[in-house]
């Protein structure tokens, strides 16, 4: 599944994509901003892998000109209160101050509330993380709560609208360009397959 537009693409993560991505988390600046911060082993990655190869977890390679950038990712689908969890690191750290991270969280956001159906996203981050909550406060996350380090953050679809970064870019980008594609899965809730049998796009970010 990929989900392509704004000049970047974000593929689901597969078995291939693992050694990759392990060797990502395990960098000291990676690790230093997570709350589990340990060495990952082959073993414990493809253990993760196997727990998130689900229907309720959409863990997606961050693509520009398909070199793989990062890791983004909405977790925990709850399909009864429509809510979930997101994040997202770069794996390539030349990248971090660039506009990439902007553009993925936004295709990510965009994939939430119109394909997931997610009426709430929420996020965790360090509190010493300041420019992770600044990025996320510019996307139109508030904060609702904190748990010893951790600030909880919370957006709907209308405070993700209404973000000042979010305004900003939809001046730039094409909105119609957005594209989910792929096969329809078990791996997938019936409405990200209802979704790509229907081969829909969307001009619009609430479409």
């Amino acid at each position: 599944m990929r989900l392509t537009g704004i000049g970047i693409t974000l593929r689901r993560i597969n078995h291939s994509d693992l050694e990759m991505v392990r060797k990502w988390r395990n960098q000291p600046r990676v690790r230093s901003q997570m709350f589990r911060d340990e060495i990952i082993s082959q073993l414990k990655q493809v253990e993760w892998f196997q727990s998130i190869d689900n229907a309720n977890n959409y863990y997606f390679v961050i693509l520009e000109n398909e070199i793989p950038l990062g890791l983004i990712f909405a977790k925990n689908i709850n399909q009864k209160t429509n809510e979930g969890e997101g994040g997202i690191f770069m794996g390539d750290l030349s990248k971090i101050s660039s506009d990439i991270p902007a553009r993925a969280s936004l295709l990510l956001l965009y994939f939430c509330f119109n394909c997931l159906c997610i009426k709430r996203s929420q996020i965790r981050v360090k509190t010493e993380n300041t420019q992770a909550l600044s990025f996320n406060l510019s996307l139109g996350y508030k904060c609702i709560d904190q748990i010893d380090n951790a600030l909880i953050l919370e957006a709907t679809l209308e405070d993700f609208e209404s973000a000042p970064l979010v305004k900003k870019l939809s001046k730039y980008i094409a909105l119609d360009s957005i594209r989910l594609t792929g096969q329809p899965s078990e791996k997938n809730l019936a409405c990200i397959n209802d979704w790509l049998k229907l081969d829909r796009k969307s001009t619009r970010l609430n479409s």
